[in-house]
């Protein structure tokens, strides 16, 4: 296997992982926004975090590495889930990048993040 097919196995991998995370988000999600408007002190907004396939924060240095772009993570079959999810709970989701870690390089994660009610 040439280091182009590994790196094309792993582009596929992550895509096909990120968009399994969002159809669990979805799952979820009713839960959650019930929970964070329930509690005693309502919370304004409920957050996730994206992870690699080792389980760790999803860091733009990972996807960059990949030619994976925001546009092309919104694309996925499981965020377009994810945003039918939120919309029948007049819910507003969306992905953003957080900052991580600035050393040795600045570093972002990627997050999803629910608020709207």
């Amino acid at each position: 296997m040439s280091p182009a097919d590994f790196r094309d196995d792993t582009k596929s991998l992550l895509l096909s992982s990120i968009d399994a995370q969002f159809v669990e988000i979805g799952e979820r999600l009713i839960a959650d926004v019930a929970a964070a408007k329930s509690s005693e002190v309502p919370e304004g907004f409920v957050l996730y975090h994206l992870k690699n396939l080792q389980g760790e924060p999803l860091k733009d240095t990972q996807t960059d590495a990949h030619e994976i772009t925001l546009e092309k993570i919104v694309q996925t079959d499981g965020y377009r889930t994810l945003e039918d999810k939120a919309a029948e709970l007049n819910v507003v989701v969306r992905v953003d990048r957080h900052f991580y870690s600035s050393h040795p390089h600045q570093v972002r994660i990627f997050r999803v993040l629910a608020d709207g009610w």
